[in-house]
């Protein structure tokens, strides 16, 4: 049986800014966040904790070709994700879970889910 993952000051401030910015975030965005609680956190510490933290299923991992992988705190629902093209932030777009038909996949084809995902861009305003 492996042995529980203590948790440290690091992974609580890595907790929490999932938790503050609720989306998904870059392990770079994770770092600048989590150290405004941890100071002298680096990012190997907080690439080693979201690893540990994935592998006991306390954070989901959003990959996305082409993009940055990002994590977040599991979701309930799926929601969509929205992706900005000039900054490569993602956002929830806060709607009613969206229904898609996948009836005709191919009876060979072993379905492990999916994402809907909105690219554009946020104006000033």
């Amino acid at each position: 049986m492996p042995s529980p993952v203590r948790e440290t000051r690091q992974r609580t401030a890595i907790r929490n800014a999932l938790e503050t910015q609720r989306r998904p975030l870059k392990p770079k965005e994770i770092l600048e966040y989590a150290q405004l609680e941890c100071k002298g956190l680096g990012i190997a510490t907080v690439y080693r904790n979201l690893h540990t933290m994935v592998d006991e299923g306390t954070l989901e991992v959003i990959d996305i070709p082409g993009l940055t992988t990002c994590y977040c705190i599991p979701r309930k629902t799926k929601q969509p994700i929205l992706v900005c093209r000039q900054t490569g932030e993602m956002h929830w777009l806060d709607s009613k879970p969206v229904n898609v038909e996948l009836d005709h996949l191919p009876p060979q084809f072993e379905y492990a889910g999916h994402e809907i995902i909105v690219y554009g861009h946020f104006r000033s305003e």
